[in-house]
């Protein structure tokens, strides 16, 4: 999973670089929200969403978010639930 986790915080935006060093300090602290199954797009999310147009020390804001932030889950397209089918009256 942390590779995965790398994976995640190498598609940061442009804007939020983080150095090969950063990435492997920070990936183990995605691994919890990879196993409570919230998606690379909720992570993502939740990481990049309203950040500062000016940001000092992007490993330190991904650090706090990772830990002062939860992602959400979005929820998935509504799958419909079969009927059951109608009984068969058998005389």
């Amino acid at each position: 999973m942390t590779r995965e986790a790398r994976s995640i915080l190498e598609r940061l935006p442009e804007r939020l670089f983080l150095t090969d060093r950063e990435i492997s300090r920070l990936a183990p602290s995605v691994v919890p929200w990879l196993r409570e199954d919230y998606s690379r797009n909720e992570i993502l999310k939740c990481l990049t969403e309203a950040t500062p147009a000016q940001v000092d020390s992007v490993a330190g804001l991904i650090s706090w978010r990772l830990k002062n932030f939860t992602p959400e889950h979005t929820p998935s397209a509504a799958v419909p639930v079969p009927r059951p089918a109608a009984p068969v009256r058998v005389e």
